[in-house]
């Protein structure tokens, strides 16, 4: 399994990361209420390292598998939890919607929490849902190479190496990629 290979990376968080995923399998896989345990296991582990980016996930996950036991009162608790710890960070894109995780519902129950925070969410996702998913431009396959290694976290002159390019051109690649996402 690839989960199981991350973990053996001994990647700084792998396990944490592996037993999320997990639980975010085991939610939709029709077992919520094992999921909400680990769940519930892992916000106290991340709680106890001081990982509030993680706290946050690991809510969000909870609120959605609340939500998918039509327990409302639990899933906006959890959600309201989340935003809390957000708000104040700026934590936006943690929230957006991801292809079944929908998000937009919890955040407007929650809304009363940070108005101006869930608004500024809503307004972004608003935004995503009217981008038809093609881009104007789409990526080269050279591009979606740095990409990936972007979203990797290498440095230009690491994308450089990797793609056996100049640090000058892995630059250029870097920026047109960010232009075409209308990222910076």
């Amino acid at each position: 399994n690839e989960l199981d290979e991350l973990v053996q990376t001994r990647l700084p968080k792998a396990e944490h990361v592996v037993t999320h995923l997990h639980a975010i399998y085991q939610s939709v896989s029709g077992q919520p209420e094992k999921a909400l345990e680990v769940l519930d296991r892992l916000e106290q582990a991340n709680r106890d390292e001081g990982s509030v980016r993680r706290v946050i996930s690991v809510n969000i996950s909870k609120a959605l598998t609340y939500q998918t036991l039509s327990d409302h009162q639990q899933a906006t608790r959890a959600m309201e939890t989340a935003i809390r710890l957000a708000a104040p960070e700026g934590y936006r894109s943690v929230f957006f919607p991801r292809g079944t995780r929908q998000t937009r519902p919890l955040l407007q129950a929650a809304r009363s929490i940070a108005p101006a925070f869930v608004d500024s969410i809503l307004q972004a996702t608003a935004l995503a849902d009217e981008f038809s998913g093609i881009l104007p431009d789409p990526l080269s396959e050279q591009e979606l190479r740095v990409l990936k290694l972007l979203a990797a976290g290498k440095s230009n002159q690491e994308i450089a190496g990797d793609l056996v390019i100049s640090v000058g051109t892995a630059k250029w690649h870097v920026h047109n990629v960010l232009q075409k996402l209308g990222v910076n």
